[in-house]
């Protein structure tokens, strides 16, 4: 049985007449005349209000003003949840962990625990916490995470380094990756590029791109002790070559730069490579480099169909340029292109499902 308190106050805002039911509900409830709330609630809940839906999962879960069952209230709590009530996900992962109207999946518990737990919901917040404590790393890597960025409760890299370690014990990389950002960052410590490229290293070694791309970051900075720019562009090339866009693109400016091993003509494979895994100032690169003819021969389809795609995720000036270029298209050139962009979208959304 979980807890049967309604909350007077109304949290979702909602139309005069909805507020109005709803209050009649609660009065109803608290006045135990369970079949005047269900019918007041039932139809609020059909029509897609979550506290009503969470208020029907509460219903069937303690067999008030109906039989009990399970079924159905984690049916009602599950339509809440989904729809962000925390009260609701809190109750459904209870479900999830004990089994009750649905097969037992710690997993599922976990993660419900965590979305309501980052909504401020303090039951969900201590179940979390009965996880970590017992050996549950992602349970430990959720709170780490909590607190890193202060979603639920107050920011607090103490406490956040204490949970992420205890996940990084247990072999999480996304925690050694996080506390070598603490240390990177001097979240709560003074900055320590040392123990920094430790954490990351750890993590980097498992094949997490943001930790790569961070550790060549730190060893291609000219001021600090660990400078190494030829292990910075190891790992540049690691993370792009695992599917970071950031690191690609990072490669090219570099190449273009002609800094180190990298030469200008390794740029424009660099481009193409963040390009395909999705990044539009790459795209808008290549397509200002095929539109002028500048490292590869002019080329305006090509550089329409680049254009179009860095316009397509949300860049202004790509969208401008596509314009210029698409004025110096002919007709069957226009045809070409269009076929051309579908057939790059297509290769995009693959790169995003391998990554």
């Amino acid at each position: 049985m979980r807890s049967a308190v309604f909350v007077l106050v109304l949290t979702i805002l909602a139309a005069p007449v909805v507020a109005d039911d709803f209050r009649q509900g609660v009065s109803a409830y608290k006045r135990g005349d369970f079949a005047r709330a269900i019918a007041i609630f039932s139809p609020l809940a059909d029509a897609g209000d979550a506290r009503a839906q969470f208020a029907m999962g509460l219903f069937y879960d303690n067999g008030q003003g109906v039989a009990r069952d399970d079924v159905r209230a984690a049916g009602w709590y599950r339509r809440s949840a989904e729809q962000g009530y925390a009260k609701a996900q809190q109750n459904l992962a209870l479900m999830y962990q004990r089994g009750e109207g649905v097969t037992a999946d710690p997993e599922l518990a976990r993660k419900w625990f965590e979305i309501a737990a980052r909504q401020g919901n303090a039951d969900a917040l201590r179940e979390l916490e009965a996880l970590a404590t017992g050996g549950d790393g992602r349970a430990a890597l959720a709170l780490g995470g909590l607190y890193l960025a202060g979603e639920g409760v107050p920011k607090d890299y103490a406490v956040a380094t204490q949970w992420l370690t205890l996940a990084a014990a247990a072999g999480f990389a996304a925690a050694r990756y996080n506390l070598g950002y603490i240390h990177d960052a001097g979240l709560g410590v003074p900055r320590d590029t040392g123990k920094a490229i430790e954490w990351y290293r750890a993590a980097a070694d498992s094949g997490h791109r943001k930790a790569q791309y961070n550790l060549a970051l730190i060893y291609l900075d000219p001021g600090v002790p660990q400078h190494d720019p030829v292990a910075g562009v190891d790992w540049l090339r690691r993370a792009a070559e695992g599917g970071s866009a950031v690191a690609a693109f990072t490669l090219a400016l570099l190449a273009e730069r002609d800094e180190g091993t990298l030469k200008p003509a390794d740029a424009m494979a660099f481009y193409e490579l963040a390009a395909v895994n999705g990044s539009a100032a790459a795209q808008n690169n290549l397509g200002w480099a095929y539109g002028t003819g500048n490292a590869v021969p002019r080329d305006d389809v090509r550089a329409w169909v680049w254009f179009q795609a860095a316009a397509g995720r949300g860049l202004e000036l790509a969208a401008r340029n596509a314009g210029v270029v698409e004025a110096r298209l002919g007709e069957a050139q226009r045809a070409t292109a269009t076929q051309a962009l579908e057939r790059l979208e297509q290769t995009i959304a693959a790169a995003q499902v391998t990554r």
